[in-house]
């Protein structure tokens, strides 16, 4: 998360992406 975001990840991002990925 941290590389795909440069280093700049938002909580709420990191949350929404965490979910998709449990989602699939």
């Amino acid at each position: 998360v941290m590389k795909a975001s440069k280093g700049k990840a938002n909580p709420q991002q990191v949350n929404e992406l965490l979910k998709a990925k449990l989602e699939g």
